[in-house]
């Protein structure tokens, strides 16, 4: 991650025709030097700006500089450079200064002892890319499916496989419906877990879904009903709200009917408030095979997977199947 690794490689070994990097998934305090290997490659300022630095982004500027005109590079990246809007800027400017031959998705937890998403993503340098590109996933055998190819407006969006094949797979079979944010008030809790406990504050986090044998007709249990004077405070879930795990390694398990009762939600979860006619439509969707492969194919991150309530919003409620 040295700023001046470039020249004593160069001088030993010439132009770097190919590079291969495994990165670690590791934050780092921002150096001075950091700014010099982001500009040679080409990535100055599309980086958000934050305290501490994904380790990965330096080693992908890093590799991305020393290659010679044409080079080629394949390295593993974490998913939210892939699919996170935070990332965005850095998908743009890698799609237009760089030609991006290949995404491959690989296999959750593929990597012994972690539970990450990974990508290994290939490019040429200051070669543009093509009208497309080329999406793969592959399974724990390491075999790889056919490609799919994906237009550069909608690689910038997002480049994992699983989304684009949810898209090219689901997307026909919607009826003419309408979206959960035409239907719902969709709102995320107010308290955060660590607070909530400190102060002794009864309320319903993720980890609490576990516990759930009924997500139809879910009961609130008397452990987490919260005294009156302090319910209006908070968001409050009750009868007839549909609950949601916004974050999480397995969210589109995570969810819950309320039958019965008042409970205060941390923020990590989402309160769906939905008129008498349509909560039956509304759940029957989102509990379904497909409502559930919606959410997995959505959701967005490297461990923890999120579901922001913009996409969420976006849900279909009519599904054929459903």
């Amino acid at each position: 991650m040295a700023d001046d690794l470039a020249e004593p490689l160069r001088r030993f070994y010439g132009a770097i025709d190919v590079a291969i990097c495994n990165p670690p998934y590791i934050r780092t305090s921002w150096k001075k030097s950091f700014g010099a290997i982001l500009e040679e490659a080409g990535l100055s300022g599309v980086i958000p700006k934050m305290r501490n630095t994904a380790a990965d982004l330096i080693f992908l500027a890093q590799n991305l500089r020393m290659l010679r005109v044409g080079g080629e590079l394949g390295i593993i990246v974490p998913a939210g450079v892939i699919n996170s809007q935070r990332y965005r800027l850095l998908r743009k400017t890698l799609l237009e200064r760089y030609a991006i031959k290949n995404v491959i998705q690989l296999p959750r937890g593929i990597f012994p002892g972690t539970d990450v998403s990974a990508f290994i993503l290939t490019l040429a340098k200051n070669e543009p890319t093509s009208d497309f590109v080329s999406l793969f996933r592959t399974n724990d055998k390491g075999i790889l499916s056919f490609p799919i190819e994906v237009e550069l407006n909608a690689a910038m969006g997002r480049m994992d496989y699983a989304f684009h094949a949810w898209q090219i797979e689901k997307e026909p079979q919607l009826t003419t419906g309408v979206t959960l944010a035409e239907v719902s008030e969709i709102k995320r809790g107010s308290l955060d877990n660590v607070s909530a406990r400190k102060y002794g504050i009864p309320i319903f986090h993720t980890t609490n879904f576990k516990d759930i044998t009924n997500s139809n007709n879910f009961v609130i249990p008397d452990q987490f009903q919260a005294p009156k004077e302090i319910l209006k405070d908070y968001l409050v879930a009750e009868t007839g709200d549909i609950i949601l795990a916004r974050i999480g390694r397995s969210l589109e398990k995570q969810l819950a009917y309320i039958k019965k009762g008042k409970v205060i939600l941390t923020d990590c979860v989402y309160r769906i408030r939905v008129s008498p006619p349509m909560r039956q439509a509304v759940w029957t969707a989102l509990a379904s095979a497909d409502g559930r492969s919606w959410m997995l194919a959505h959701a967005k991150g490297t461990g923890a997977r999120v579901l922001a309530k913009k996409d969420l919003q976006d849900f279909p409620i009519e599904q054929r199947g459903a």
